[in-house]
């Protein structure tokens, strides 16, 4: 079985959009190559790429998804950070608690833990 090791955005701006997945989402820088790629990790085994190049065309149609403890918790430190989320945290049918923002390129972000099921 292979094993999933990167998603890869064409971004534009990367430092713009770098800066922001390590403020905001609490990425962490692992290489750069400047002007051309940054790879930025989170605690699980996939990494973002960053890539220089126009997005695509309809960027809000990528959702990328982040597991966290407590997306209350989470929601609120960022909006403390001035954040602002499309939509707020929501217990959704299929067994997650989320919240959505978007990045600077205007893909979709989320945060989302499971519930526990009754």
């Amino acid at each position: 079985m292979a094993s999933f090791a990167y998603v890869t955005l064409q971004v534009g701006d990367i430092p713009r959009v770098r800066d922001w997945y390590v403020e905001v989402v609490g990425l962490h820088l692992e290489r750069e190559t400047a002007g051309q790629i940054a790879v930025l990790r989170g605690e699980g085994g996939c990494r973002l790429c960053l890539e220089s190049g126009p997005p695509v065309s309809e960027p809000s149609r990528v959702d990328l998804l982040f597991e966290v403890a407590s997306v209350d918790e989470t929601h609120a430190r960022l909006v403390r950070r001035g954040a602002t989320f499309w939509r707020g945290p929501t217990d959704e049918l299929y067994g997650h608690r989320n919240a959505i923002l978007f990045d600077p390129v205007g893909h979709k972000v989320e945060f989302f833990e499971r519930l526990a099921e009754t």
